[in-house]
């Protein structure tokens, strides 16, 4: 990408519309850079970006290579939100939760419906425990006894945030390992 210096001139605001960014350009007291770039992103009040180049091609050259890194951000981001604007879960799918501090504790749901594009109604699956240790074992889902009320939550693609700390995984079929104090 190449950008026309000729055209433009001191002081004017320059933006592309793609990517929301903008700059002016100006001169500047430095006799040894004096081509002056201030960099904006979208609505920003304060400069991301304050350059001096010697030459205006070198300028030039800055920001179309800046520009064409926005573009490539911009679509990543736009990939990303499309990834996650649809969940994989279904009703049905078992979900794990692998959590705790200074033990592990795992609990199991169930999808019990999808309410929207996004989210999901779920419900609390009692386990089944296997010791294999001192305090430690393996558990896997009762998949037909539920406890608890079902809850609603905001699913992305293949998982739900249960609360701040404990996010719940699709699960794989495998036990799951647990430690406990008691």
């Amino acid at each position: 990408m190449t950008i026309n210096l000729a055209a433009f001139e001191k002081g004017t605001r320059y933006t592309h519309k793609a990517t929301g960014v903008f700059w002016f350009y100006s001169t500047g007291s430095d006799p040894s850079a004096p081509f002056v770039l201030h960099l904006y992103n979208r609505r920003s009040m304060k400069p991301v970006a304050s350059y001096r180049f010697k030459t205006e091609a070198k300028r030039g050259d800055w920001v179309a290579k800046y520009i064409e890194n926005r573009m490539k951000h911009e679509g990543r981001k736009a990939e990303r939100r499309a990834e996650n604007a649809a969940t994989e879960l279904k009703v049905g799918d078992i979900l794990y939760t692998c959590w705790g501090y200074e033990q592990t504790n795992v609990e199991y749901y169930r999808v019990m419906e999808r309410s929207g594009a996004k989210k999901v109604v779920l419900r609390q699956l009692r386990k089944e425990y296997i010791a294999t240790g001192d305090m430690q074992g393996n558990s896997y889902p009762e998949v037909t006894d539920p406890i608890g009320e079902p809850v609603v939550r905001l699913a992305r693609r293949d998982s739900v945030k249960i609360n701040d700390s404990i996010t719940a995984w699709k699960w794989d079929g495998q036990y799951k390992s647990e430690s406990s104090y008691h």
